[in-house]
């Protein structure tokens, strides 16, 4: 997803800031991929290194990407996933996945918002999941986590409206990435274990994921062309949230209408539609 979506921006001339770890090392091969696929491309893209997880790593990468100029947008597309019965995770597992989908987003949010505040402008794009607002099975540490994610990008939303600043949603439904397969494996198997043939149900449900041949089922390139889109609206003009999935996204849609008109009566009873409406440049 990510892979694509750098490529697509880059090739609409955007100047892309592609981050990842290891740049170096593990991931040479993806990023030397990245660069070949878009060294024809209008736009410019840098490969950046970037560890979500860590505070340094984040500072050292947004240092260098202001080097070159103000940062317009900015896609919290990191994630970690999980598979299998939610009571066989460890704290300490659970404290992994929230590292990566939750408190790295809120790093990376810390390190631009200021910049894009004084400018007064600027475009924040959160992918959540289906997952975020529907609950699945077998997946409950990174359900958790889109659930606490929604929730942070509404507020987020609310508190800089009046700033200029968007923040949008992007909310996908199963694309076959190599997200299962990298998915956090249950630590506690003897918990796995007692639950029998209930442990082989999760197993199967996710079979058809982890094993699914490269270029099977919906491409990414929908998301993509979703954010590329979000990107060319003009500000103030940008949905809430978008959904990505022909399969969810009408159970989806319906909650996210039916959440946001009861937001929207939550916001004007307690007096506060003014955050939506007030102008205002920080200093």
């Amino acid at each position: 997803m990510g892979f694509v979506t750098a490529k697509t921006l880059a090739q609409r001339g955007h100047a892309v800031f592609a981050t990842m770890r290891d740049v170096d090392g593990r991931n040479a091969g993806p990023a030397a991929a990245l660069r070949d696929a878009t060294a024809s491309a209008p736009g410019r893209l840098t490969v950046l290194e970037l560890d979500v997880t860590s505070d340094e790593s984040v500072e050292r990468a947004f240092a260098r990407a202001f080097e070159q100029g103000p940062i317009d947008v900015v896609i919290n597309n990191a994630a970690l996933g999980t598979m299998y019965q939610l009571e066989a995770y460890t704290p300490a597992q659970f404290q992994r996945v929230f590292d990566v989908n939750v408190f790295g987003m809120q790093r990376i949010n810390r390190a631009v918002l200021p910049h894009m505040r004084a400018r007064g402008s600027g475009l924040i794009v959160q992918i959540s999941s289906m997952s975020g607002r529907l609950v699945l099975p077998f997946v409950g540490p990174y359900v958790g986590t889109k659930f606490a994610v929604e929730a942070l990008c509404e507020t987020y939303r609310l508190e800089l409206a009046s700033s200029g600043v968007d923040v949008v949603i992007v909310q996908p439904g199963a694309f076959l990435t190599d997200f299962a397969k990298k998915a956090l494996q249950a630590e506690d198997q003897e918990t796995l274990r007692s639950y029998g043939p209930l442990a082989e149900v999760a197993k199967a449900f996710w079979a058809p994921m982890v094993d699914a041949p490269e270029g099977t089922g919906p491409s990414t390139q929908l998301i993509a062309d979703a954010i590329a889109d979000l990107i060319a609206t003009p500000a103030g003009q940008r949905p809430p949230r978008v959904v990505v999935d022909q399969l969810t996204g009408p159970m989806v849609e319906a909650v996210n209408e039916f959440m946001q008109n009861l937001q929207n009566q939550l916001i004007a009873g307690i007096q506060m539609t003014e955050l939506t409406t007030l102008k205002v440049k920080s200093s």
